[in-house]
């Protein structure tokens, strides 16, 4: 093959098939003598994305090369990089090169020149293991500080204990995002082992730390932990502002495990949730011509760079590939047949699934015919500001839709839509010559009183001239029935009340059959909800909010207030289960972190409520809410 010559179509093959990694034919210069292959190693090709501050533009991604198998070392592309994959988008975590060591530069660079390019071979590994959006995922934080100088540059500010509290533990931060997004689905949780401390671990890099790469000094802390075996998937990097960080903010790795930060930047949410969304697989999300111009979504850059971030989500795009919700998918061939149902928002589909009947939470409209260079799919939320979602910063209450080629591609925001609103989409369908009519009808406000009513709106979309549906005429937008969602009162003063299950409920079968397991599915609710009744007369409907039980109470009417005024004002209701807390007792932060404290969430009890031992006991040892 000549070495100019494009491999699109031999990549294209190769993908279509899932064939095992091929490489013995070299898409690049000739064959490799069994010696050469010898005194050379594989690695995989990832684009590094880095994340500019606040009101600046998209840095363009590096290109790097991950050696997990033996070193675990990352190699920097320099060179002529892009010519060497002419132009092709490098698919992260597909493409993987053989280089002779002989290639290998200084600060574990591998230069493409018109030399080294001749000695490089190509393969594809059409198995990509995707970075996993459910289950458990095991974070190691490493601090790279040297805390014994005193030279404030060789150090990161944050100690191990800040770390957790800012990565695990506080109101907003990388796992709360991911938690409550996800309803639960997926779980970053601090890695244990050797050395580590509530998943931090602090390793003292090189005396001549400022300066050098970020990369570089990231590898040396790699080979430090890796003699220590200690399990993670997944690791953050925090250290000194004063290496070359090339101009960025922070960076991750596409479908990789590594996230970097220099330290003023590590403890935002708005960081660590957007370049966590890197190793997921994620490239960003624009709006109006910016790349990270997307409001609606952690994959944009308009959070509030603080401690405390937003409490939102991600753009509809984004969520269907997550496929948190995949149950409540819908693809939409409107050149076929015109859509209309109703949307609801990932809190409603979280916490109250059990309502729902023919609604949605995510469509994806497609064309007939759908060629993906031509006409990408279309996404469509409903971005209700409720729950975890409740501090979004853009287009609250609204039809959002967002553009997206694949996974791995960038979204592109088209339009919010408040009721009554219409997106006219042109150039739809294979042949870019049709237009997509999307038109939200109406919202209806949640009703907590019987009969229980989920909070959603109705939307009709059709292609003009092939097609059709209309908002009904009672339904228009202008009946009483239809609002902003944001008028009704439904018994609570305009507020959305918190639904709190029953503490320490469990059912007539045992403690394994808690809210819990109840809430893996709707049909357990229906099936095993009515009874028989428990221990102290309770059965799951009446116990577990995601049976309509619970109980429930006003703690958004105060949202700019703490919660812990809230407890003190009587508006976050708990039951007592006749347990009794250890009197006076709190954890060894400070009087603050007292069992009412642990009671207001079940992850403080979780991740927390092991450490911080005081008075003899922990969290989980003096609190009724975390006694197991």
């Amino acid at each position: 093959i000549h070495p100019k010559m494009k491999i699109s179509s031999i990549f294209t093959a190769t993908l279509a098939g899932f064939i095992a990694p091929t490489s013995a034919d070299r898409l690049r210069g000739s064959k490799m003598s069994e010696r050469e292959l010898q005194n050379s190693f594989e690695c995989t090709v990832k684009l590094l994305h880095g994340m500019s501050p606040p009101g600046e533009d998209e840095m363009a991604p590096m290109y790097v090369c991950e050696e997990a198998q033996k070193d675990d070392i990352t190699y920097e592309l320099v060179g002529d990089v892009e010519s060497f994959f002419e132009g092709e988008d490098v698919v992260s975590g597909m493409v993987n090169i053989n280089v002779p060591y002989s290639a290998v530069g200084q600060d574990y660079q591998i230069n493409f020149d018109e030399d080294t390019t001749e000695q490089i071979s190509v393969s594809y590994d059409g198995r990509r293991k995707l970075t996993r959006s459910t289950g458990n995922i095991e974070m190691l934080v490493v601090r790279v500080s040297d805390d014994n100088s005193n030279d404030p540059a060789r150090k990161v500010s944050q100690t191990e204990t800040r770390m957790y509290w800012d990565v695990f533990g506080d109101e907003n931060n990388l796992r709360k995002v991911y938690k409550n997004c996800s309803g639960g689905q997926l779980s970053i949780k601090p890695a244990q082992g050797s050395g580590v401390t509530k998943g931090v671990i602090t390793v003292t890099p090189r005396a001549n730390v400022c300066n050098v790469s970020y990369l570089v000094i990231a590898n040396e802390a790699r080979q430090q932990i890796d003699k220590l075996g200690i399990s993670r998937t997944n690791i953050m990097f925090v250290m000194p502002k004063c290496l070359k960080w090339g101009g960025g903010a922070a960076w991750g790795d596409v479908n990789g495990p590594h996230t970097y930060f220099p330290t003023q930047n590590a403890s935002f949410p708005m960081t660590q949730v957007h370049e966590f969304g890197h190793n997921l697989g994620f490239r960003h999300s624009a709006k109006n011509g910016s790349s990270y111009g997307d409001d609606t979504c952690y994959m944009g850059n308009k959070v509030p760079w603080t401690d405390e971030g937003a409490k939102m989500c991600f753009n509809a795009a984004k969520l269907w590939y997550l496929g948190w919700f995949s149950d409540l998918h819908y693809t939409s061939k409107p050149e076929n047949y015109a859509f209309s149902s109703s949307l609801i928002g990932i809190n409603e589909s979280n916490n109250r699934k059990f309502l729902v009947n023919d609604e949605k939470t995510i469509i994806r409209f497609e064309s007939e015919g759908n060629n993906r260079n031509l006409t990408p799919p279309l996404f469509m939320v409903y971005n209700h500001k409720i729950g975890a979602n409740k501090q979004v910063v853009g287009d609250k209450n609204k039809v959002v839709i967002t553009e997206q080629s694949g996974m791995g591609g960038q979204s592109e925001w088209k339009a919010a839509l408040g009721v009554g609103q219409t997106y006219r989409k042109t150039g739809w369908g294979e042949n870019k010559d049709k237009v997509l009519v999307i038109q939200n009808c109406g919202s209806h406000s949640a009703s907590w009183s019987t009969p229980k009513r989920l909070a959603k709106v109705d939307v009709i979309a059709y292609v003009e001239g092939q097609t059709y549906a209309s908002c009904s005429e009672e339904d228009d937008g202008t009946d009483d029935h239809f609002d902003d969602g944001m008028n009704d009162d439904n018994g609570w003063g305009g507020s959305t009340p918190v639904c709190t299950d029953y503490p320490g409920f469990y059912d007539y079968y045992g403690k394994d059959y808690d809210c819990a397991w109840y809430a893996q599915a709707t049909y357990l609710c229906e099936n095993y909800g009515s009874g028989p009744k428990n221990h102290k007369g309770h059965t799951a409907n009446e116990a577990c909010c995601t049976c309509g039980g619970g109980t429930l109470s006003i703690v958004e009417s105060i949202e700019e207030n703490s919660i812990d005024e809230a407890i003190e004002k009587g508006s976050y209701a708990l039951q007592s289960d006749g347990c009794k807390n250890a009197e006076g007792w709190h954890d060894s932060n400070g009087e603050k972190f007292n069992c009412d404290w642990y009671a207001q969430d079940s992850d403080r009890c979780d991740i927390m409520g092991l450490f911080f031992e005081n008075f003899g006991m922990t969290a989980q040892e003096a609190c009724c809410a975390c006694k197991k």
